[in-house]
């Protein structure tokens, strides 16, 4: 049997975190999981799901990413009560924002920017005292360069950009590893109303890649793998260039 140990979950309900869950649960059934998310009636209906199929022993939290103050002591009830959390995902966000309201920009930069980094302030001395454990931040490829579609959610992923890198060099003189993620185009509920094509992957594909490289103590995954050579070359466009370009 495998050792015993906790991992924290926050954003429980995307698909891309049930599919990560779900194959920690395969990896290792002598786990113990911690899941918050905002939608707790849905969060309750899986996490009984887990008990019933698995016997695992689960614990669901409500998680509002504006009201930090009450997911403040939220975490603070879990990392005093739980000494054997190894693992931390960081896995919510939304996509899109009226541009013309202004309360409603707050709102997302609030949900997609500052409330992670927040949320990691609070679990990276967790981490560093114990001087061991992973953390995983999930970011997007739209981070990497400002299009003219979306610059505003690419600028709240650029912020997880910086702050993952940061964290990495304090994080690392302690042996606990940040791995920041930038999926691409994934197929699930909050993109059902794009076309999608070649390029869109699974939420299971996502998570797959994800476990591989936590393993791996990687500190970026795009995934899937050929989003490293289209950031790459996109990175690579002269300014004067890429303004008149069509993205």
């Amino acid at each position: 049997m495998q050792e015993k140990h906790s991992v924290l979950i926050v954003g429980a309900n995307s698909h891309i975190a049930k599919a990560c869950y779900y194959k920690l649960i395969q990896e290792n059934p002598n786990i113990t999981l911690h899941l918050m998310a905002k939608n707790t009636e849905a969060l309750n209906s899986v996490s009984a799901d887990i008990k019933t199929k698995y016997g695992v022993q689960v614990f669901s939290y409500e998680f509002d990413a504006e009201n930090f103050e009450k997911t403040h002591d939220t975490l603070k009830e879990i990392l005093s009560k739980d000494l054997n959390i190894q693992e931390a995902y960081v896995f919510h966000g939304v996509l899109s924002v009226d541009q013309s309201d202004y309360k409603k920009i707050e709102k997302f930069i609030a949900i997609n920017s500052s409330s992670a980094a927040l949320i990691l302030e609070q679990v990276a001395p967790y981490f560093e005292n114990q001087k061991k454990g992973s953390i995983c931040l999930v970011g997007s490829v739209a981070g990497d360069r400002g299009k003219a579609s979306n610059y505003l959610y690419g600028a709240s992923k650029a912020y997880l950009e910086t702050l993952a890198e940061g964290l990495q060099v304090r994080l690392a003189r302690c042996g606990v590893n940040l791995l920041l993620v930038k999926p691409g185009f994934v197929i699930t509920p909050m993109t059902e109303e794009f076309k999608k094509g070649f390029l869109w992957v699974s939420a299971d594909k996502v998570a797959g890649d994800i476990l591989k490289s936590k393993r791996k103590r990687k500190l970026v995954l795009y995934t899937p793998w050929i989003w490293f050579w289209i950031m790459f070359i996109i990175k690579s466009i002269p300014r004067k260039i890429y303004l008149k370009l069509k993205l």
